[in-house]
């Protein structure tokens, strides 16, 4: 066995190929609903997995949107199981790492030895487990917050360790990370777009989704699209945190090899890709995050380019501008409808629910407290009878991690954050023209993006938003510790 990994190790095609035959078992998995053949494709999968763990663990960002799509798996019990596809294959990856590890004990050794090093630095990963903790306990719903500890806080963070284990053993992984996400995003904005024009494939490529919701929303006289999610905020939040990676990149590639602009190019596509079918979702909120993540982009670019910081600030300030003003148009209805009456009486119900329960709900616990059908609910009348009255969250990220992941992870993830936009600026000022740096400065405005369409919507609390925020973590986190062991950095 430890020659056959050996062997898959040094031989150049083993990538393209493992890619492939993952694809493979992966489509086995998903797509047939007989029994031996999903099994075929868990031994396949979990074959390749074995010899090439690091690229089973990017098809985990690739298929998180899907959650509302799972895996059926029938023939186990009489009303078959049902798993999301990502934690499948999530679990295949974390055990071909371990016993990749296990064969070949020397280098794990070695790469255990730097991880160890940085174990110091996980306080506040450690501190959101805790808080994951808490959050089940105080939970009275209790299947559905071991389901949300489950699917938003551990899993991602064994996804986010094992990135940075990968990153140790493979000095490129952090490309293949941020490309595997941005195949992801232009996957779901290919689909949304063509909804647009009337073209659902979506039905035709994933598994029967569990949404209530159609794709295709009319809102007045405007057409939404909710691409593979059940409504089409969910779609703007994550192309909103795609497309700031897709053009760093792009940009990355462009700058330190001009052999290679037509990859930069394509790069480029994909950003524009997903800019596009967040322009379609129609949420106002994307669209503030869109803002704040240009303004972020164009400070980092032009300080780099040694401008001076009168222009990185005065565009700084324009963006500052730009986004109160779109919190007023929110806030205050126009570009196609206005949802700020109910946002202020969610927040509003959500403060009262903090002064009742300072410690918070636990996790998925805010539909248990709003919805009136379970008796504990401080809904506002006018909400009773709408689709409002069966909300997960209190639309805005501050209250929603109080809620759902107590104060104590409100304060682990602000810790998380400070220090992810902390590190990302001494990365792009240490080096602002190389593609490492630019890489840091696009997961920054991802996230911010992410914290300002946070303000007016969901931060966390989806599979795919939990998966993509500790994988931009992951990105600046691994581009440090490429500083660190100062290696050349070149994009792929």
């Amino acid at each position: 066995m430890k020659r056959l990994l050996d062997l898959l190790n040094t031989w150049k095609l083993a990538d393209p190929l493992a890619l492939a035959g993952m694809f493979i078992g992966m489509a086995l998995i998903y797509r047939t609903v007989s029994l031996p053949w999903i099994a075929v494709g868990l031994v396949v999968f979990g074959a390749l997995a074995l010899a090439r763990p690091g690229l089973a663990l990017l098809f985990v960002p690739l298929s998180a949107p899907w959650y509302l799509s799972p895996v059926y798996i029938p023939d186990i019990r009489a009303s078959g199981f049902v798993l999301p596809l990502q934690e499948i294959l999530l679990l295949m990856a974390l055990g071909g790492a371990a016993i990749h590890g296990a064969v070949g004990w020397a280098r794990a050794r070695r790469a255990g030895a730097e991880v160890n090093a940085e174990l110091g630095r996980l306080a506040p990963h450690a501190l959101v487990l805790v808080a994951g903790v808490a959050g089940v306990a105080i939970a009275i719903e209790r299947g559905a917050a071991l389901r949300d500890f489950r699917w938003m806080v551990l899993e991602p963070l064994c996804f986010y360790l094992a990135a940075l284990y990968f990153q140790h053993t493979d000095r490129r992984y952090l490309w293949k990370l941020a490309g595997a996400f941005v195949v992801s995003g232009s996957f779901v904005a290919a689909l949304g777009l063509l909804q647009r024009v009337g073209v659902d494939l979506v039905p035709t490529l994933l598994s029967p989704t569990k949404s209530y919701a159609d794709s295709v929303v009319q809102a007045g006289d405007a057409t939404r699209v909710a691409s593979v999610y059940g409504h089409p905020n969910n779609l703007g939040m994550y192309l909103g945190r795609v497309w700031p990676v897709a053009l760093a990149l792009a940009l990355g590639c462009w700058v330190a090899q001009p052999a290679r602009r037509g990859l930069a190019l394509a790069l480029a596509g994909a950003a524009l890709l997903c800019l596009a079918g967040l322009v379609v979702s129609l949420s106002r909120g994307a669209w503030l995050g869109a803002m704040a993540a240009m303004a972020i982009l164009a400070i980092g670019w032009l300080r780099g380019a040694g401008r001076g910081r009168t222009a990185a600030w005065l565009i700084g300030l324009g963006g500052v501008v730009a986004i109160l003003a779109g919190l007023v148009i929110s806030l205050r209805g126009g570009l196609g409808g206005g949802s700020a009456d109910v946002r202020l009486l969610f927040w509003g119900e959500s403060i009262d629910l903090i002064l009742r329960h300072p410690l918070g709900l636990g996790l998925d616990q805010f539909y248990y407290y709003h919805n009136p059908e379970f008796g504990r609910s401080l809904i506002d009348p006018s909400l009773i009878g709408t689709s409002e009255q069966y909300a997960k969250h209190p639309h805005n990220l501050i209250l929603e991690l109080w809620l759902l992941l107590t104060p104590l992870g409100l304060i682990a993830i602000a810790w998380v954050m400070r220090r992810f936009f902390r590190e990302s600026a001494m990365l792009l000022a240490d080096r602002p023209r190389n593609p490492v740096g630019l890489l840091a400065l696009g997961a920054a405005a991802a996230l911010g993006a992410a914290a300002v369409h946070g303000l007016v919507d969901s931060f966390y609390f989806w599979p795919d938003l939990a998966y993509a925020f500790w994988l931009l973590v992951a990105l600046v986190d691994s581009a440090r510790l490429k500083v660190m062991k100062a290696e050349l950095f070149q994009a792929p």
